[in-house]
Order: structure tokens, then C-alpha cells, then sequence
């Protein structure tokens, strides 16, 4: 980090900081979860092969705390509920977690190619969880959702694209 000068280096993330005990959960909770089943296809068919376990974490849980940020509950933090209330939790009402989900599947769907739906009894199961343990979930059910029409056309274009 310290040239000859004495001059220190500093480097600049581009991405919001995330608390890195929750990344590290998710990224050990998808190690389980792609050796118990591969990521090539699931109970809908093909699964687009280049999605990365990884990636895919850190961007849903960039999608999130950018949507905490957004709607007043002050980013992710970790050890925090979705139903508790403040301190504890970010005290969301149904209705909040419902727009929640509903925002946070389409902006994941749009930009991964995935058909992401979080349905009623899928929700009803979360509502209590720790945002961590949110995260991963959601995480698990982008990895495993159908891909878009548009999904398969842009995947089709990256391979006309990428050299041979």
C-alpha cells in the first residue's frame, strides 16, 4: 500500500458497502444450496447457465439495501427483521413487505433475465425472517426461476457476441 514516497493508496469501490457478516452467510448459504442441486436446470427446465451464485448474492442484496435506502429503513443492517418493529426490525406492515417484494422481483427480473414471482405462501413464510436470511431466500428462488423471452434472446446475443 506505501510507495517509496510514503504515499498511501486508497481504493474506491464503486458498489454501496454491505455488512460483510450478511454476505458472508448468503455466499455460505449457496454453497449448500448449488452442491444440493446444480444450476443447470430445475423444476421448470433450463436454467441460464452463466448466472453466477456469487454475483447473483451480491446484486440481490445491493437490490435491497438500495430498496431500504430508498423507502426511509436506512440500508441493510444485519440481525434485522422485516416485521419487527425499529431496533429490532424495520417495522414493515404487510401491505410495505407486499410492495416490497413486488419491487425487488421486478427489478430482479428485469436485469438478470429471470421470471422471479414470490408468491403469496413464499411470502407469507418470509415475513418474519431476518433480512439475511430474506436475502438468501430470495437468492435461491432468482437461481432457480425460468428464464424471460427476453432473457434467451440476450443470452443467444452474448454467445453470437463472445469469441469462439
Amino acid at each position: 500500500m506505501s510507495g517509496r514516497s510514503g504515499a498511501t493508496t486508497r481504493v474506491i469501490s464503486t458498489t454501496p458497502p454491505l455488512n460483510h457478516r450478511a454476505l458472508i452467510s448468503c455466499l455460505q448459504f449457496l454453497r449448500v444450496i448449488t452442491t444440493i442441486r446444480p444450476a443447470a436446470t430445475n423444476r421448470y427446465g433450463p436454467v441460464m447457465s452463466d448466472l453466477d451464485p456469487i454475483a447473483t448474492t451480491k446484486f440481490v442484496l445491493h437490490v435491497i439495501d438500495e430498496w431500504l435506502k430508498d423507502n426511509g429503513a436506512g440500508g441493510f443492517k444485519k440481525g434485522r427483521t422485516i416485521k419487527d418493529n425499529p431496533r429490532k426490525g424495520y417495522g414493515m406492515s404487510e401491505q410495505r413487505y407486499w410492495k416490497f417484494c413486488d419491487d425487488i422481483s421486478e427489478t430482479l427480473s428485469n436485469t438478470k433475465g429471470r421470471r422471479l414471482v414470490l408468491k403469496k405462501s413464499w411470502r407469507d413464510k418470509h415475513y418474519g425472517d431476518e433480512i439475511g436470511d430474506f436475502a438468501s431466500s430470495v437468492t435461491f428462488e432468482l437461481l432457480n426461476a425460468p428464464e424471460t423471452a427476453t432473457g434467451k434472446r440476450l443470452e443467444a446475443l452474448a454467445k453470437q457476441l463472445s469469441p469462439a
